[in-house]
């Protein structure tokens, strides 16, 4: 499978999938990214089995296929590359090569099969509400401090967010 896709996006999608990745996972596919392909798109989803993060972005790619990466060795490497277009090219045995105009180094990732990865639940929106982010980050900044850190009691690390809707 060959992907063709826009090196500044694949980035930013990347990074905003790993950034719900943990660095002690006892589950050594929860260290990766999977990224599914489409003829038109690419999806890059993360999670530490507690949340999730799904993203997508235009992509170009030859058939479609699945395959899961190191969230953080993928961004390094990509990092490297010059801005415009890059091709992946990922084998049978998921072994990812990188290309792009301007470099002669060869970069490759070893990825793995998408099968060990967890399930994702889809998201559904028809009970969906949109907040700006900047309201909801003002928001989280006022009760955010009453929030625990302790490692005993997981329960209390959270921010209950409830909504009253008015119709």
């Amino acid at each position: 499978m060959v992907i063709k896709v826009n090196k500044e996006d694949l980035l930013k999608a990347v990074n905003i999938a790993d950034a719900c990745i943990g660095s002690k996972n006892s589950n050594t596919v929860l260290s990766n990214c999977l990224l599914n392909a489409s003829a038109e798109s690419i999806e890059i989803l993360a999670t530490d089995n507690e949340i999730a993060i799904r993203t997508r972005i235009d992509a170009v790619s030859d058939k479609e296929g699945s395959f899961a990466a190191n969230g953080k060795k993928l961004s390094q490497i990509l990092r490297e590359f010059p801005s415009g277009e890059t091709s992946l090219s990922i084998s049978s045995a998921y072994q990812v090569n990188f290309k792009a105009d301007g470099i002669k180094g060869k970069y490759t990732l070893l990825g793995q099969s998408s099968d060990s990865y967890p399930e994702i639940p889809a998201f559904e929106e028809e009970n969906a509400i949109e907040i700006e982010q900047a309201t909801f980050k003002e928001l989280l900044k006022k009760v955010i401090h009453a929030a625990s850190s302790d490692a005993i009691k997981p329960v209390f690390n959270g921010v209950y967010v409830y909504l009253r809707m008015e119709i």
